[in-house]
């Protein structure tokens, strides 16, 4: 999935005024590795920028106190382009923008050639009339980004369920419902295949469980505790067992909160891999 950059976001109608807090704003953008700009709002950027005289010409990014880091940031997003594939239609915004008609057809002409693989855009809310939480081009419609740090939560939702793609849930405590299988697999893209549940109560302790929870796999498996429906004793001995096999035994309450528990840790791991992937390239 894609996430593209409004056009206007980068250049603004008067660019020689522009205030400290748009600066910032373009290096957070750029910090941002999940935005990308359009091949042809790229296009529209690269000429406003050409005429007001760059690179030939000296042109003042930003407040002098940060130039150099404005400079290097405008430079790193015009880096990062995205071509779409699919044949560019005529379509209606919704709701109407507010800048420039050449930046408007250049954001047409991205997001309809990208089709179903853009999913957001980065972008002001003063950029349109009326703008809510998404933006529709003609039948395509996508999330209004306007905090560079947020993911668009349809990429969000995707990792996760990438993550989770070729690993095993071992769930201690509660039962097995559909309910909960279907929330996991609509949710988090965990398959029923995917669940080795071992049912317990509180009244009613597993039985036959320590050989499976003995043998979970670091790279592979992944333990969640339901504490409301186990006894001390059995939370014990999973955290145990887990843990004599280097994973870490995941805890919630309710058998309702399996789903969220699991997502918001899939995201810290995968936000642990991003940042230890920065800091080796930064270092290399």
């Amino acid at each position: 999935m894609t996430a593209l950059v409004d056009p206007h976001v980068l250049v603004e109608t008067d660019f020689h005024t522009l205030d400290e807090d748009f600066w910032k704003r373009i290096v957070a953008i750029a910090k941002a590795k999940h935005l990308q700009i359009g091949h042809e709002a790229f296009h529209w950027v690269v000429a406003q920028l050409t005429a007001l005289g760059y690179p030939a010409e000296r042109v003042d990014f930003g407040p002098a106190n940060f130039s150099r880091e404005c400079q290097s940031a405008m430079e790193g997003i015009l880096s990062r382009v995205s071509k779409g594939e699919a044949t560019p239609e005529d379509v209606t915004v919704d709701p109407t923008y507010l800048g420039s008609e050449e930046a408007e057809l250049a954001l047409i002409i991205d997001i309809t050639s990208h089709g179903a693989m853009v999913n957001a855009l980065m972008s002001d809310r003063l950029h349109w009339d009326g703008a809510g939480a998404s933006l529709r081009f003609g039948d395509v419609e996508i999330e209004l980004l306007t905090d560079p740090a947020k993911e668009p939560s349809a990429l969000d939702r995707e990792e996760v369920r990438a993550y989770f793609s070729a690993r095993r849930i071992n769930i201690l405590g509660g039962s097995a419902t559909r309910t909960t299988l279907a929330a996991l697999e609509d949710e988090l893209g965990i398959t029923e295949e995917q669940v080795r549940w071992v049912e317990s109560e509180i009244s009613r302790p597993p039985r036959s469980w320590d050989k499976a929870w003995g043998q979970l796999q670091p790279d592979r498996d992944v333990a969640i505790c339901n504490t409301g429906r186990v006894s001390h004793s059995v939370w014990e001995k999973g955290d145990k067992a887990a843990a004599g096999c280097g994973v870490s035994m995941l805890e919630c309450d309710s058998q309702g909160q399996i789903v969220p528990t699991l997502q918001r840790w899939a995201r810290s791991e995968i936000a642990k891999k991003k940042r230890a992937d920065e800091t080796a390239a930064a270092a290399g």
